[in-house]
């Protein structure tokens, strides 16, 4: 849920970090069945030496943005996680309203360049129903994907054992401008990796700012029944509850 999200701050005191979950809109839908999909955010360590600031958020928990500031350059960041294709319109009207929000976060951004990556849940290939959403934002943004920069060749980044079904669906989309300043871009293949997903790791080099901005942990306050006074909370629910009155018409009194 969006309120414990403050949770991940406490992972780690080097690390601060902002998300969205996608509970808070699936619970108010209906029973909840199953693991809700979405959810996405960044983890970051404070001591980076470029400003980092929040950006925005889809409200179906699908999507998060956020700035990166430093000397010699401005990045508009974005984390997602896209549905699968079950081949219904409504597939198409998600990525719609996702690849909107891109767009409409990035106007109120000009002058910064552009990254998306994440789960994409499509391969490159105009084949693909998702893909060929996504190309009107591949070309208003000005973005290059980056697959064929890995280094070691892996080809794949999702596998599923038991089927053995292999596909390229995890991606990093960057400004043509940013491209030749990426580095060490690997899909990493690991016997310790127990994802059915393949981490993408990269660099990008960055001039530090003169002031990098470790954002302020602010305080989150939690209700907890726990720590509550009983006392006073069977005064105050005795003292509402006696305040309650129903003529009962088929009770009668002066019959008992």
């Amino acid at each position: 849920m969006s309120s414990q999200l403050h949770k991940f701050n406490k992972i780690h005191d080097d690390f601060t970090f902002y998300g969205c979950s996608a509970m808070d809109s699936v619970c108010s839908k209906g029973i909840l069945r199953g693991r809700p999909f979405g959810g996405v955010g960044f983890l970051y360590r404070k001591l980076l030496p470029i400003k980092i600031g929040f950006a925005g958020y889809h409200s179906d928990g699908r999507i998060i943005a956020i700035t990166l500031d430093c000397v010699n350059t401005s990045i508009l960041l974005f984390c997602l996680y896209l549905p699968c294709d079950n081949g219904d319109q409504h597939y198409c009207d998600t990525l719609s309203d996702i690849f909107g929000f891109i767009e409409s976060v990035a106007e109120c951004y000009a002058g910064y360049k552009c990254m998306i990556l994440g789960d994409f849940n499509f391969e490159c290939v105009v084949s693909n129903r998702g893909f060929k959403e996504f190309l009107p934002v591949i070309n208003n943004l000005n973005l290059t994907v980056c697959d064929s920069l890995d280094v070691n060749s892996v080809g794949f980044t999702y596998a599923h054992a038991s089927l053995d079904h292999r596909s390229l669906i995890d991606h990093v989309f960057v400004n043509s401008d940013l491209l030749p300043v990426i580095n060490d871009y690997k899909i990493l293949h690991d016997a310790t990796n127990l994802s059915d997903h393949l981490p993408v790791v990269f660099s990008i080099p960055v001039v530090a700012t003169a002031h990098s901005t470790s954002q302020p942990k602010m305080p989150v306050y939690e209700f907890r029944w726990d720590k509550g006074d009983l006392a006073k909370f069977y005064n105050y629910s005795g003292d509402l509850l006696s305040r309650i009155h129903h003529q009962f018409a088929c009770v009668s009194y002066d019959s008992v």
